[in-house]
């Protein structure tokens, strides 16, 4: 919920009459002056949102034959690949320490 503007914004499934008809007084701790904020109230749908494409390095993607050999897939997506590879060099015992 934000407080913004003198507008108060709210997300539940309730709705509301006008803002014009629901207002309601607020006191500030500092005075005893009393303020009138509007109340506005927005409904949120429950609608299935469409699943999101895969995209960037997600996205699966045909490996070189040779590469093919080290991963065991034909299509992977690059971070599965990289997985793939650091593991092969720590079993392996490729990885060397610094020069």
């Amino acid at each position: 919920m934000a407080l913004s503007s003198g507008l108060f914004l709210c997300s539940s499934s309730r709705v509301l009459p006008p803002p014009e008809t629901h207002t309601f007084m607020r006191t500030r701790p500092s005075s005893a002056a009393l303020r009138t904020i509007s109340v506005s109230c927005c409904t949120v749908s429950q609608s299935s949102k469409p699943a999101r494409k895969i995209r960037g390095i997600m996205k699966p993607r045909k490996v070189s034959p040779e590469m093919e050999d080290l991963v065991g897939a034909p299509e992977m997506a690059r971070t599965q690949v990289l997985k793939r590879i650091w593991a092969y060099i720590k079993d392996n015992n490729l990885q060397t320490r610094g020069l």
